[in-house]
């Protein structure tokens, strides 16, 4: 994005609008190892996971 801030993406696009809770990306178990480990080592901790199927 041109705005230089990171997003989310889903299947290649951007998830930005409207943002926040409102831009969640589903994740394959595949690569659930992957998010949260970078949720985990974010500076900012601005990467949130919420888990539906427990």
């Amino acid at each position: 994005m041109e705005d230089g801030i990171a997003y989310v993406a889903e299947r290649g696009e951007p998830l930005n609008d409207p943002g926040g809770s409102g831009s969640l990306a589903e994740v394959t178990e595949r690569d659930m190892s992957d998010v949260v480990l970078a949720a985990d080592v974010c500076p900012g901790e601005c990467i949130f996971i919420e888990l539906d199927n427990l």
